[in-house]
Parts: structure tokens; C-alpha cells; sequence
């Protein structure tokens, strides 16, 4: 009888120990699971969904500075911690873009489908006004790069963007006051990855303008 009981307690023992281990490989599995899963990245589509929320006509995102004598815009793109996030810069036309010669800050301007949109350069009157200069880009719906912006104080582009009557003239600059892109108008949307960059200490503090 002693040895019978004994003997169960064995294979009570064995069975709970078989239990454990397949319970620790399941929550392995899980843990290796959770750590491949790709980080969260939003289509062109969602962001202008969340464009269209805020009804607007374009988003306007501040990419960080870029140098185009140091390299080609994609290679910088691609090392960018945004980069996973902002998974329609891949198939931005890397040759739709507005350079101004020593001027480093990088944009991407997305339009709402059906928006159309001009580039001009940003000429300044005696009077101290922006004025629109040469016509440097067109697009449909489609969108692009500025990189410009010799100036802290005076930027170099002017984009104007229409549809259904609706019309907003715009120039992307970064605010003296807080660092962050200024949007002191309405119909453009700030879609900027602050959290994603290092520029920037991103708190909901600053997330205004």
C-alpha cells in the first residue's frame, strides 16, 4: 500500500512537472511573439483619413535636417526612427521635391485625394511681406518634399492648395517659440512624428502651437 502511494505521488509529480514546462514554452512563444511584432505604421490612407478629420486640405510633417550634398534623401529617410511609422515616405516620388541651396529643413506635404497643390518661392516686399515668386511645383493629390529654409525667420516656399472653393496658401517653418512646425492657419494639419524624434522632447505640453 505504501509503495502504491508512493508511486502515484511519483506520477502526480511527473504529470505537474510536464504541465509547468509546457506552460513556461507557451508564454516563451507569446513573449517571442510580442517582441516580432512589427511596430504600429500607418498607411498613406490612414493619414489622410486623419487629415480629413481635422478639415484640412494638406498635412505637413517636419522631417529633420537634411543635407543633400552629404547623400540621397531615401538612404537618410530609411535610418530615421519615424521611418517604420511613416510607411508611405517609401513610395514618395523622391524626384518631387523643392530645394533651396543651404537650406537643410526637410517636409513632406501630404494632400487629401483630389487637392491640388502649387509650389512657389517665398519672396519677401520692402514692406516686409510674403509674396509668391516663380512657380516651382505642381501636384494632384500627390505628395511631396520640400527641402529649404536658409532662414530662421524667412521661409523659402509658399504652397498653395485648392479644392471645391477652398484655398489655403501655407509655408512650413519651424516656431521660434516652441521648435515645433507653425501652423497658424487653418486646413493644414501638423502630422510631424515628434515622439519619433530626436530633435525634439515631446510632451503634451508643446504639442500645441
Amino acid at each position: 500500500m505504501k509503495r502504491l502511494f508512493v508511486m502515484l505521488m511519483a506520477l502526480v509529480l511527473v504529470i505537474s512537472m510536464t504541465a509547468c514546462g509546457n506552460t513556461k514554452k507557451d508564454n516563451e512563444e507569446e513573449e517571442e511573439t510580442t517582441e516580432e511584432a512589427p511596430p504600429a505604421a500607418y498607411s498613406i490612407e490612414s493619414y489622410r483619413e486623419e487629415i480629413a478629420g481635422k478639415d484640412a486640405l494638406i498635412g505637413v510633417a517636419y522631417l529633420g535636417s537634411f543635407d543633400h550634398t552629404a547623400g540621397e534623401l531615401i538612404e537618410f529617410l530609411n535610418v530615421q526612427d519615424y521611418w517604420d511609422q511613416m510607411i508611405f515616405l517609401e513610395n514618395v516620388d523622391t524626384s518631387k521635391i523643392c530645394r533651396v541651396e543651404f537650406g537643410y529643413e526637410l517636409y513632406v506635404v501630404l494632400p487629401l485625394e483630389g487637392v491640388s497643390v502649387t509650389v512657389y518661392e517665398c519672396k519677401i516686399s520692402e514692406e516686409g511681406e510674403l509674396l509668391k515668386g516663380n512657380e516651382l511645383l505642381k501636384s494632384d493629390g500627390e505628395p511631396f518634399f520640400l527641402n529649404g529654409n536658409v532662414s530662421d525667420i524667412i521661409p523659402d516656399f509658399i504652397v498653395v492648395a485648392e479644392k471645391d472653393g477652398k484655398t489655403v496658401e501655407y509655408s512650413p517653418r519651424l516656431s521660434l517659440k516652441n521648435g515645433l512646425l507653425e501652423v497658424a492657419v487653418e486646413n493644414v494639419h501638423d502630422i510631424t512624428p515628434y515622439g519619433k524624434m530626436s530633435d525634439f522632447i515631446y510632451s503634451e505640453q508643446t504639442e500645441a502651437n
